[in-house]
């Protein structure tokens, strides 16, 4: 007579359901961890934008000279500050390389691409649009204020 020893392990058709199941929930999850990405990439875009702006009012109004914000839109999207106020000559911020990678879309400033604040910190309203993954956000700056909002919506 043959013994029967107890076997422990799993049978390949189990291995195989669960390697399924796995699959389709890894399936599930990637559209969403794409879509938080796209949307944890725009809004820290829009707070670097809002960061850069405020320092841009501070340094006009620290130094009594013009500085001014001139974004493009072309690739990679990005923005400049340039004048007085203890700024580098010039700096080029590119958010449409990482860790940013948006687009920007469309910038309204009284008509134009650029917003000069001038020695007392003052300048014109204005929106910027930016776009990442199928989201976008609005960056509204009011000059009454020195407030800069964000909104993001598809």
């Amino acid at each position: 007579m043959r013994r029967q020893t107890a076997r422990s392990g799993f049978t390949l058709v189990e291995l195989a359901i669960v390697l399924a199941i796995m699959g389709l929930i890894a399936g599930m999850a990637a559209p969403r961890y794409a879509a938080a990405a796209a949307r944890y990439r725009l809004k820290a875009a829009a707070h670097r934008i809002a960061i850069d702006l405020a320092q841009a009012r501070t340094a006009a109004r620290a130094s009594s000279t013009a500085v001014r914000v001139t974004f493009s839109m072309t690739e990679p999207a990005q923005y400049q500050l340039s004048g007085g106020g203890g700024l580098p000559s010039s700096t080029a911020v590119i958010v449409g390389n990482d860790p940013y990678r948006v687009k920007i879309k469309d910038v309204n400033f009284a008509g134009s691409a650029s917003v000069i604040f001038d020695g007392y910190g003052s300048a014109v309203d204005g929106d910027i649009l930016i776009g990442s993954g199928g989201l976008v956000g609005t960056i509204h700056y009011n000059n009454s204020s020195g407030v800069t909002t964000l909104a993001f919506g598809n």
